[in-house]
């Protein structure tokens, strides 16, 4: 499965309440989260629910990108 479809059919809002990460700031359409991967004092993790798509400020890196590059995985 690609990131394309993997963003159509699962929410990245459900995905990351299922870790128990929720917003540091939220306004309905977009949220920003703590980094996943580092302590830090701003949220720099960008959601935005309409799009389904997640970037982190602090990497510059995408959310599907995340775990692809750190496990090594080909989604």
């Amino acid at each position: 499965m690609n990131c394309k479809k993997i963003k159509e059919k699962i929410s990245i809002k459900i995905v990351l309440e299922s870790f128990q990460l929720f917003p540091a700031k939220e306004n309905g359409k977009m949220a920003f989260y703590f980094a996943l991967d580092r302590t830090e004092k701003t949220p720099s993790l960008s959601v935005d629910f309409v799009k389904n798509r997640a970037f982190d400020f602090g990497t510059g890196r995408s959310f599907c990108k995340l775990p692809r590059k750190q496990y090594g995985l080909k989604v």
